[in-house]
């Protein structure tokens, strides 16, 4: 059942919330709800309230405009999945990176994302500060070391796998050597993943 923030309100005091907020679209959705409740909201009010609900839809878009913002990226994310824990489905899934035919990411996007994550994210939104520990601070080696094991463990499991995984292995595969020759050549000196092993 739907929550109802305004259950303790008197049917007036919705009414005249309304009439002072009638922009707000969660508002206007609580409010809608909660006169489906109401004996003593007369029809007159019951009928603007809903009539205002179904104009304001019909503003919107019929589709979450996407976004470039990675950390507003994950929060969305997370909300979808029900904010499972940060290690059953990753840092770079939960910030938009995907591969593969189906829900792949074009290259310029997926990249977008590798160099955010590797030169900008602080990681701030990451509430689990042991997993956080995990992925080292931004421009780091401990960064871009956790994000190459990644990519690479993707790539051997899929290769692995029965299943067709063959532009997600082609994906990964190319990403991979994005960030080897743009962050790792000539800067760092730890072992780079090996994907057959």
């Amino acid at each position: 059942m739907r929550e109802r923030p305004y259950i303790n309100l008197k049917g007036r005091e919705l009414i005249e919330m309304f009439d002072e907020k009638s922009d707000d679209l969660n508002l206007i959705c609580d409010v809608a709800y909660e006169v489906l409740f109401r004996k003593y909201v007369c029809k007159e009010d019951k009928v603007r309230v809903i009539e205002r609900l179904i104009s304001f839809c019909k503003q919107q878009p019929d589709f979450p405009f996407p976004t470039t913002d990675i950390v507003q990226t994950r929060r969305d994310i997370r909300g979808k999945l029900g904010n499972p824990d940060w290690s059953d489905v990753g840092l770079l899934k939960h910030s938009g990176y995907e591969v593969g035919e189906t829900y792949g990411k074009p290259e310029a996007e997926r990249r977008r994302i590798l160099n955010y994550l590797f030169l900008k994210d602080d990681l701030e939104d990451v509430d689990d500060k042991s997993y956080v520990a995990e992925w080292g601070e931004k421009k780091t080696f401990s960064r871009l070391k956790k994000m190459a094991e990644c990519i690479a463990a993707f790539t051997r499991n899929a290769k692995h796998n029965s299943y067709d995984y063959i532009e997600a292995i082609h994906d990964w595969e190319s990403d991979l050597s994005y960030l080897k020759v743009t962050f790792y050549d000539g800067w760092h000196n730890f072992p780079w993943p090996n994907l057959d092993k």
